[in-house]
């Protein structure tokens, strides 16, 4: 009994205890925008001085995306501002990348917001990405919320630790 109070005392939402009853409406995420866009040293103006992989490990849990047509049929790029200046690769690639970073935090919550989602990619090479990259298991159906945003610790126990919106 003593060792189930000691586990319920030390469990961490997004990194506090005191997150998980909250609702994910009530909780102020860290969010980075154009989330992959990187400076270098050709001078391209990106965004971030580190990756998405590294945002995450550092606390940031809402990543913006930029999303635009790819290249090949059904693909879709993370460009800024456009991807005549830098296209950050294929949107399943990252999300590839998000995925792998949930399956090793277990009691994280992520949201991604998808700029561009409804003008510049086609919807279904959008879904597809979400599929293949194997993220769209952790997604919360939005169905879910119905006036009522679930709390971080049923999220977590739930496995829908993904929130998207697209903007």
């Amino acid at each position: 009994m003593q060792l189930v109070l000691v586990l319920a005392a030390n469990k961490k939402c997004n990194g506090s205890s005191e997150l998980c009853s909250r609702a994910f409406n009530e909780v102020s995420h860290i969010s980075t925008h154009a989330s992959f866009a990187l400076v270098n040293s050709s001078g391209l103006p990106g965004t971030q001085y580190k990756d998405i992989k590294q945002q995450l490990k550092d606390g940031v849990r809402g990543l913006h995306l930029d999303i635009y047509k790819g290249s090949t049929a059904g693909s879709v790029n993370l460009c800024f501002p456009d991807c005549s200046v830098i296209n950050g690769g294929t949107l399943a690639a990252t999300l590839e990348i998000v995925k792998a970073w949930l399956d090793d935090n277990p009691n994280e919550v992520v949201t991604i917001f998808l700029d561009g989602a409804e003008t510049t990619a086609d919807p279904a090479a959008v879904e597809q990405a979400f599929v293949s990259s194997g993220i769209d298991t952790y997604m919360l159906p939005s169905k879910t919320v119905t006036g009522k945003w679930p709390t971080l610790e049923k999220m977590i126990s739930d496995g829908t630790r993904l929130v998207v919106f697209a903007e």
